[in-house]
């Protein structure tokens, strides 16, 4: 079957083919009450981290290799699809930052990191958190240009944070959440 496009969207085709096996990144601030050892102690988690957001449940199996290295090895199954990935053990400071890192052995991503930077700022403390993506496929192009994989962390962690005598409250100042960086970045930082 031949499909007839016009130029544009044959532009557009071709721009969205050269930004595959690109990273894209996105960064979130936020501005908290709490001090940072108290924002530390619920956002450093990294699993508490993943249910609040409501990313799916997966499991992580643990091999020990031949010269003592541990292998750490993911797999989520959503229906039929089954994506496995190489866990990066976590790399952080405590109350400070962290880094997490996956790379995926199939599916339409080829890497995902999430790195969470913490400071003090004025009576509470500030956080960085960023993701950076990259596509392994079309099919991976097109979840980023939706913003699945980078969609505003801030809006889905509304669940309210626990507060010494079961009291709670939302963690942090909403007024204050901002996105600071959208699209492709190369840039200087690290992850």
């Amino acid at each position: 079957m031949l499909v007839l496009c016009r130029p544009a969207q044959m532009a557009a085709f071709r721009q969205d083919r050269a930004k595959m096996g690109k990273l894209r990144q996105q960064s979130w601030v936020w501005n908290f009450d709490a001090p940072v050892e108290a924002v530390w102690e619920v956002l450093a988690d990294t699993a508490r981290f993943n249910e609040a957001a409501r990313l799916p449940k997966h499991e992580i199996v643990e091999t020990l290799q031949p010269d003592g290295r541990m292998l750490y090895l993911g797999r989520l199954k959503r229906g039929p699809l089954v994506i496995e990935w190489r866990e990066r053990p976590v790399n952080w400071i405590h109350n400070r930052w962290f880094e997490h890192c996956r790379e995926f052995r199939n599916g339409p991503l080829k890497s995902l990191c999430a790195s969470f930077i913490l400071e003090p700022a004025g009576g509470g403390s500030r956080g960085i958190y960023t993701v950076a993506v990259e596509p392994r496929n079309l099919l991976g192009a097109l979840i980023l240009a939706g913003g699945v994989a980078t969609r505003p962390f801030p809006t889905r962690l509304r669940r309210p944070a626990p507060r010494p005598g079961g009291a709670s409250r939302p963690f942090s100042r909403r007024s204050r959440q901002r996105p600071t960086a959208t699209g492709s970045s190369g840039g200087s930082r690290t992850m």
